[in-house]
């Protein structure tokens, strides 16, 4: 097994097709209904590990087209100096250089957000005190905090080790806010947020890639979806 330049950019042609087309699959609710949406989410994931890891098979048949890799391969290999640098050398470390500073200003925002939460009062009132306690494990219980947010804004989990629920400050129904908790919970369960964090990196790692974009733009949506329907089966075999 080897990289070469030509399983690469197979590899990245090959990559953006299935990630449209899973894209189109996730956009379609019939598509979703038949196949559910754990089969999408691992097409997608053994999509991007592919990319990440573009070698060459040695069982694996080659269908070459001279037409497009030709005109390619000459203008990648081109040199650009007489020291034997080529384009595709200047392009690595655009690549290098473009995904760095995305991942520092990613850093840097992500640190600044969670700044701004934790000076945010917490929302340990008896209600949601005990609603946790019936839907949350004991160890959950002592490591999600609940967080209150402006009442025009809507629920939301961030964090993956601790994480934080964010709760729009208002009255609620218990039932309303046991399904918003139930529902911010699933998410933590699921690893819905790693899922989004890993996303994240690889849309830096590949900011390059054009249909990653379009699947991080669907991904929330699925990962709702999926949430959903989970929160409603688990409904329907308590009652």
């Amino acid at each position: 097994m080897s990289v070469t330049l030509f399983s690469f950019l197979m590899t990245v042609l090959a990559g953006n097709v299935v990630m449209f087309l899973l894209f189109l699959c996730c956009r379609s609710s019939r598509v979703v209904g038949t196949v559910g949406l754990n089969p999408l989410l691992i097409c997608a994931g053994m999509c991007m590990l592919r990319v990440c890891i573009p070698v060459e098979f040695g069982f694996a048949k080659e269908v070459t087209i001279p037409s497009i890799y030709n005109p390619v391969y000459d203008f990648l290999t081109r040199e650009v100096s007489g020291k034997g640098i080529t384009v595709i050398h200047i392009a690595i470390c655009i690549w290098i250089a473009v995904g760095l500073i995305l991942l520092c200003r990613l850093l840097v925002t992500y640190y600044r957000y969670r700044q701004t939460l934790s000076q945010l009062p917490g929302m340990a009132t008896m209600q949601v005190l005990g609603i946790t306690r019936r839907i949350m494990s004991t160890a959950d219980q002592r490591r999600i905090r609940m967080v209150a947010i402006a009442p025009d804004d809507i629920p939301k989990t961030v964090g993956v080790i601790n994480p934080l629920i964010l709760l729009p400050l208002r009255g609620y129904a218990n039932k309303e806010l046991e399904l918003i908790l139930l529902h911010e919970y699933t998410h933590i369960r699921n690893k819905d947020i790693l899922i989004k964090w890993v996303v994240e990196i690889l849309s830096i790692a590949f900011w390059w890639f054009p249909a990653l974009y379009l699947f991080k733009y669907g991904l929330g949506s699925i990962l709702e979806v999926r949430c959903d329907l989970m929160v409603m089966k688990g409904q329907k075999e308590s009652s």
